[in-house]
């Protein structure tokens, strides 16, 4: 899931990137969190439920 949304948010290129350097893909709550920092940087203005 982390992944599919970092590449739509940065590019495919730098998805394949993260994980071609040894960086570990996030996963449950740190996932959940790095989805949350990339919807907010798409959308300031977005509201948290």
């Amino acid at each position: 899931m982390w992944f599919r949304r970092y590449a739509q948010a940065e590019g495919f290129k730098a998805a394949v990137q993260w994980s071609d350097i040894g960086r570990p893909i996030p996963e449950g709550d740190e996932a959940r969190e790095r989805i949350r920092e990339l919807e907010a940087r798409r959308d300031p203005h977005r509201r948290e439920d």
